[in-house]
């Protein structure tokens, strides 16, 4: 059995640093159906804003944007661990830029890295769910060609929307 970006029945968690989202494919590996489960956004933190004062106005410190990174993924990883046990048997895909994928890999739990199928470099700033279907849809595509392999007949038949004239 060959195996797919995105599994049958997977649990989808992406991130790009300041916002998260977990999706789980309720189809199969070449006909995919997401569904949003869950969004993650930090709280923000309390007596903090902008200054319009130049003197006041943040240095730009190196290290904290890397600790506020840190500190967002562990939060997100502890999210995602939360609900992906809902569905145990099923893997987890993590979709993130590559640095914030390095990070990760170190800071996973044994939990979440047991689980883990598949990890997909990629930025995931998109607005809309169905926005980032298409581009994992698009991906598990790639992935499927470069194997060579074929699948169940209802991946390899044309779909009407991807039929252009």
């Amino acid at each position: 059995m060959w195996k797919s970006a995105i599994p049958s029945h997977a649990c989808i968690a992406l991130c790009d640093g300041t916002r998260g989202l977990i999706l789980h494919n309720d189809g199969n590996a070449g006909r995919l159906q997401l569904r949003a489960v869950a969004t993650y956004a930090p709280p923000a933190a309390p007596g903090r804003r902008a200054s319009s004062n130049p003197r006041r106005a943040d240095t730009g410190n190196a290290t904290l944007p890397n600790l506020r990174t840190v500190e967002f993924l562990s939060r997100f990883l502890l999210f995602v661990d939360r609900h992906a046990s809902k569905w145990p048997q099923s893997g987890l895909v993590i979709v993130a830029p590559p640095e914030l994928l390095d990070l990760m890999r170190q800071m996973c739990a044994p939990t979440i890295r047991q689980r883990i199928v598949a990890e997909i470099p990629r930025d995931v700033s998109l607005p809309t769910v169905e926005e980032i279907k298409a581009g994992l849809v698009a991906h598990s595509r790639r992935r499927l060609r470069a194997t060579g392999r074929q699948h169940d007949a209802a991946v390899s038949r044309p779909h009407a929307q991807d039929v252009q004239e």
